[in-house]
């Protein structure tokens, strides 16, 4: 039987009708609607401190939600540093469900001093990912004066000399309550090329790698936690375990004074005298309900006869209080 050939224009017309047919179908009844759904979400849902990236996307930065938070952020800091309060201040603050953010002064250095304890978790936590079995391995506590750095925060609670405790107790006692035997221990008993390979991993400069002691930025720190609440460097159970332990902090004079008490915040923070200059730090993570947010703010100050952290404690407290009660409105 001889087929029948239709013309070109009576060919490309049934295309045309086939796709518009297709489209019209898929909008109105959807083969599957829940994977619709799943694609329009990047990340994960059921987790209660992190949110698990699903997929790379492209920054979608509602630049005009913020503007009036930063202008309030910057005047601020303009009349702290005009009245003396202090010499420098540093934010980064960025919303984790609409991936907005601010950046002030953000390339300016401070020594993160005992905000390395939190890479130093991730990198214990890295390990467990390879041996479930590390963080009961038992350590036994040395005191060692020399690698005391002075604290002029005490911890609410200290390790004992010469008392064994496990990985996981040693990472409480130096997160909760920034100990920094604690801390020395774990450093201690840990081949540095692993830590190392964290900051490495993360584009970041290694510890003692540079000669200044302020070798960090506001932006450069949050990246830790930024890849904790995504669970893109260690998987999502121990992501999930660190930001648990970050919860316990018992520092309460930063980003945790002048919210409510209901609001979890995952945090630490790092106090340090360097020469002249006092500074204070807190990073973390405020769950506010609906709408998480990443908020870090590193501070220095000229040392006065008092030698005390309120004032800056206060301008750490009050840039917190003032960005929860704008997303609050």
């Amino acid at each position: 039987m001889k087929k029948i050939a239709l013309p070109l224009y009576l060919f490309l017309t049934l295309i045309l009708l086939s796709i518009a047919l297709g489209y019209g179908l898929k909008k109105y009844f959807p083969a599957n609607k829940g994977a619709i759904d799943q694609d329009i979400s990047l990340h994960k849902t059921g987790y209660t401190y992190i949110s698990p990236l699903l997929k790379c996307a492209d920054s979608q930065i509602n630049v005009s939600k913020i503007t009036n938070l930063e202008k309030d952020m910057r005047a601020f800091i303009t009349k702290e540093i005009g009245q003396g309060n202090v010499e420098e201040i540093a934010v980064y603050f960025h919303n984790l469900s609409d991936d907005s953010w601010i950046s002030i002064n953000r390339d300016f250095k401070f020594s993160p001093a005992s905000l390395l304890k939190v890479p130093l978790m991730i990198t214990y936590l890295k390990l467990a990912e390879y041996d479930s079995n590390i963080l009961q391995k038992k350590l036994k506590v040395k005191f060692f004066d020399f690698q005391t750095a002075l604290q002029n925060i005490q911890p609410a609670k200290s390790v004992e000399n010469n008392k064994e405790y496990t990985v996981e107790e040693l990472l409480q006692y130096a997160i909760n309550y920034s100990d920094n035997q604690a801390a020395n221990t774990l450093i201690y008993h840990l081949d540095p090329n692993f830590m190392n390979q964290v900051y490495t991993d993360l584009g970041l400069s290694v510890p003692g790698s540079e000669s200044l002691e302020n070798f960090m930025t506001v932006r450069e720190y949050s990246s830790f936690f930024e890849i904790l609440y995504n669970a893109s460097y260690l998987d999502e159970l121990m992501s999930e375990k660190a930001l648990e332990i970050l919860t316990k902090s018992t520092f309460n004079q930063g980003l945790n004074k002048g919210l409510p008490e209901n609001v979890m915040v995952a945090h630490k923070f790092g106090e340090r005298i360097v020469g002249t200059d006092r500074q204070l730090h807190d990073c973390g993570i405020i769950y506010m309900e609906k709408n998480p947010y990443l908020l870090c703010i590193m501070t220095k100050a000229r040392l006065s006869s008092s030698s005390d952290f309120s004032e800056l404690e206060h301008i750490i407290s009050t840039i917190s209080e003032k960005t929860y009660n704008y997303l609050n409105k």
